[in-house]
C-alpha cells in the first residue's frame, strides 16, 4: 500500500518510539552532526539517494527518477561488507511462523543492479526446552 511504501513511515515510528534500539533516527530535516542518508519519500531501489558525512558533505550519491519527491534523512549505518568490499543487506519477510530471508549484494548504495545472494539453512533451529 502507499502508506507503507513511504519512507515517511520511519519518521512516524521514530516519533512514536524515540528510544527504540531497533529504529534509525529519521527526520524531514538534516540530522545535525550525524552521518546520514538522504532518501526520497517514494524512492525505490537506491535511486536518488545520498550518503552524507556528519558535516553534511556528500560521500556517495545516486541519480534516478524520484528527485521531485520530498526528502527524508535517516541516520547512516554501513551495511556489513565481505572481504571484497561488497555490501550486504538482509531482507526479512515474516508472516506468523513462516519466514523468507534474502540478501542483496552491491555497493554502499544498493540499487536495481544489486545481486540477490541465495542461501540455504540446512538444519532446523533447535531451541532449548523451557
Amino acid at each position: 500500500t502507499l502508506l507503507f511504501q513511504s519512507k515517511g513511515m520511519m519518521k512516524i515510528l521514530c516519533d512514536l518510539y524515540p528510544d527504540s534500539p531497533y529504529l534509525l533516527k529519521t527526520a524531514f530535516k538534516p540530522l545535525n552532526g550525524l552521518p546520514q542518508v538522504e532518501k526520497k519519500l517514494f524512492g525505490r531501489e537506491g535511486a536518488n539517494m545520498a550518503i552524507l558525512d556528519a558535516n553534511g558533505q556528500i560521500i556517495e550519491q545516486s541519480d534516478g527518477p524520484y528527485g521531485f519527491h520530498k526528502s527524508i534523512y535517516q541516520e547512516f549505518v554501513e551495511f556489513p561488507k565481505d572481504s571484497a568490499g561488497r555490501h550486504y543487506q538482509a531482507g526479512v519477510f515474516y508472516v506468523w511462523e513462516a519466514c523468507g530471508l534474502g540478501f542483496r549484494r552491491g555497493g554502499a548504495i544498493l540499487d536495481n543492479m544489486s545481486k540477490f545472494v541465495g542461501h540455504l539453512i540446512s538444519e532446523p533451529l533447535r531451541l532449548p526446552s523451557a
